[in-house]
């Protein structure tokens, strides 16, 4: 027999707590925060955040500026819109992070000779100095998470957190779709609102 979906396990749940009541908000309605995966996602963040910004604050770096730094540690020569996509941020915060770097002497920013439309985005001598002492930090940190979890198990979390994006991604575009229908529906009975409301004065 195949092993149902933890979805499905968790309808079952809930429709087995729900027989012969059907109360609004009823209490087994909602899942605990131990079972919540955006909740335990959080938390997890958060423990990781709290030990990796200890270490930055004794570096004088920003919380907010670690992401970029660590994309360019592992290349730089990256132009602003790179650099933007590869960390996952908003153009906007890639702004400010930029010249805050630009301003600390981490980062120095060149036209491309081979193209002087990009300006590409490198790494000064102080700021690779701060990547050879962070780094090997970030690593024992990145050590003592997975203390006792076995490689097999660690690619089977990333699997399973790469599928979570892929089915929340599918429920996102259904929803523009739907939202989409329902923009093209309004438009669609106003227009017939409008079209029988001047049939109707032309025919007074």
């Amino acid at each position: 027999m195949q092993d149902q979906s933890v979805a499905q396990n968790w309808n079952m749940k809930r429709r087995r707590s729900n027989r012969g009541d059907r109360r609004p908000g009823k209490g087994e309605d909602i899942f605990p925060w131990s079972e919540s995966v955006a909740f335990q996602l959080r938390d997890t963040h958060k423990a990781f955040a709290q030990i990796l910004k200890q270490e930055l604050d004794r570096h004088d770096v920003n919380f907010g500026d670690w992401s970029y730094l660590r994309v360019l540690w592992r290349e730089d020569g990256l132009t602003q819109r790179e650099l933007t996509n590869r960390s996952g941020l908003m153009q906007p915060n890639t702004n400010a992070a930029l010249k805050q770097l630009s301003k600390r002497g981490l980062i120095i920013q060149r036209v491309d000779p081979n193209d002087r439309r990009r300006i590409n985005i490198y790494l000064t001598p102080q700021g690779r100095a701060i990547g050879q002492r962070l780094v090997p930090f970030v690593l024992q940190i990145r050590e003592r998470a997975f203390n006792g979890i076995t490689g097999d198990e660690f690619s089977h979390l990333l699997d399973l957190l790469a599928r979570i994006r892929t089915n929340l991604g599918a429920w996102d575009q259904m929803d523009v779709g739907r939202r989409t229908h329902l923009r093209k529906s309004k438009s669609s009975n106003s227009a017939a609102h409008t079209r029988a409301s001047r049939q109707s004065r032309a025919g007074r």
